[in-house]
């Protein structure tokens, strides 16, 4: 079934090449002028967000508020922090580092995830 699709698809490309052309062409316009810019400050900004010195300064000023609302040690603070501005993965990975160094309980582990 997937083979009929691929198929079509390829020979739309074949029979109509100039259509395909104008509308990949349209596609990346359009990314070049929303996408990208909207992108940008963020792709900028987020290693200054999630650099060591960043997750310190985020544990010593959130370690309290943070150990207040989710009950967790404030070193995972950053993590947490880093979470909300990067996203999961980035969350993680800041978490997994920031445990290598310390001992949390398994509780304190899945509140900071």
């Amino acid at each position: 079934m997937r083979w009929i699709g691929a198929l079509f698809f390829v020979a739309a490309l074949a029979i109509w090449p100039d259509a395909a052309l104008e509308a990949a062409r349209g596609a990346m316009e359009a990314w070049a002028t929303s996408v990208a810019p909207a992108l940008f400050p963020f792709v900028a900004a987020i290693p200054a967000l999630t650099c060591p010195e960043a997750r310190m300064a985020y544990e010593k000023w959130l370690g309290k508020a943070m150990r207040a609302l989710f009950r967790v040690p404030a070193s995972a603070s950053g993590a947490i922090v880093i979470g909300f501005l990067a996203g999961s993965p980035a969350g993680a990975t800041a978490l997994k580092q920031t445990m290598a160094g310390e001992t949390y309980t398994r509780a304190e582990a899945i509140r900071a995830a």
